[in-house]
């Protein structure tokens, strides 16, 4: 994330710049992924309209609707978690470095030309 490169150049009070953009995706983020999953309305929400195929008649194709809702919710479940397992880590990473428990350095790796490169010269 942008906030932690400038958070490790030192430059922690400009972590606003990034910061209010990022919570802001991250609600909005959070706030469909929520709507998309456990809605009531089942013209929104994955659960309700494999609830509303299950209640209706029994046709084979409708069990794979109502996996294939299911399998959509479940996905979603786990990237909410996965981004916030992200956002989590590199709050722990700005916090360590703003406090001074961790020193506020960047490292790139050195250029390395691929076979690609080398071919176009």
């Amino acid at each position: 994330m942008a906030t932690t490169i400038i958070v490790k150049m030192g430059r922690a009070r400009y972590i606003w710049v990034t910061l209010g953009p990022l919570a802001w995706l991250v609600a909005v983020t959070f706030a469909a992924s929520w709507h998309k999953v456990f809605d009531a309305n089942p013209l929104i929400g994955l659960l309700a309209h494999a609830r509303q195929l299950i209640s209706g008649p029994s046709v084979a194709g409708l069990q794979r609707g109502v996996f294939n809702d299911r399998l959509d919710a479940a996905v979603c479940g786990l990237l909410v978690v996965l981004v916030s397992v992200i956002v989590i880590e590199s709050a722990t990473q700005w916090i360590s470095v703003i406090s001074g428990r961790r020193r506020a350095a960047t490292q790139e790796t050195p250029f390395v030309a691929t076979q690609y490169a080398e071919e176009a010269l």
